[in-house]
């Protein structure tokens, strides 16, 4: 009856775990969404892009 309690209370405090995982994912997926325009357009202004003939298929084929 002890060991079945037991069994009882891992699992609750996994569920417990998981959920709380789960939360603070949303969480910070929401926060990510809800940044201003100014700080999203820093971010895709900081990658550099590659040119045409410095593509990966060009660098791997490369000799």
């Amino acid at each position: 009856m002890i060991l079945l309690f037991l069994c009882y209370l891992a699992g609750a405090v996994t569920v417990l775990i998981v959920e709380a995982g789960l939360l603070l994912y949303a969480l910070d997926r929401l926060s990510r969404k809800q940044k201003p325009a100014s700080l999203v357009q820093e971010e895709t202004d900081s990658v550099p892009e590659l040119a045409p003939d410095h593509s990966v298929v060009s660098l791997l084929t490369k000799k």
